[in-house]
């Protein structure tokens, strides 16, 4: 008897399974991308996702300033605002680019490969993806990949 989902029908069950069985071919036939966001950084490497970098900037640039007050800022203003209040408050040319600079070294000190970045290492060697998209800011899908398929876009001021 094969597994099933027991709180839906059998109906939803046979739809998963099909659609799920779409996608493995899809993939066997490199007509997949794939597109990861934070949440692959801080699971293989424990680095900051944005709100614990705005928060941190926050903290950083104010000094004394108490967790709650901090994160109600974080949830109302976000990363954008918090870097600009940071680079406002914090008058050291340069300083901003030294703390992401720390914080994503002190991140990553990892070094054997994380389960995450094994499992993107077996999927990409699987799927024959012809793309990954990102929206993260450090190298670490770039470093999981077994070999350089890939050609690295890097964003530009221009777009």
């Amino acid at each position: 008897m094969s597994a099933h989902l027991s709180f839906l029908n059998i109906d939803q069950n046979n739809e998963i399974r099909r659609r799920i069985l779409e996608i493995a071919q899809a993939g066997q036939e490199g007509r997949l991308g794939l597109l990861i966001g934070a949440g692959f950084s801080k699971d293989a490497r424990d680095f900051p996702v944005g709100s614990e970098l705005a928060a941190r900037l926050i903290k950083d640039a104010t000094g004394s300033m108490d967790d709650d007050t901090v994160w109600k800022l974080v949830e109302t203003y976000g990363l954008g605002a918090a870097a600009g209040y940071y680079r406002d408050q914090v008058t050291e040319e340069g300083l901003l680019t030294k703390l992401l600079t720390k914080v994503l070294d002190t991140g990553g000190t990892k070094r054997q490969k994380s389960d995450a970045e094994r499992h993107l290492a077996s999927i990409v060697s699987i799927c024959r993806l012809p793309r990954i998209f990102t929206t993260n800011f450090d190298s670490l899908i770039e470093e999981s990949l077994p070999s350089p398929r890939f050609d690295v876009v890097e964003p530009t001021a221009e777009g």
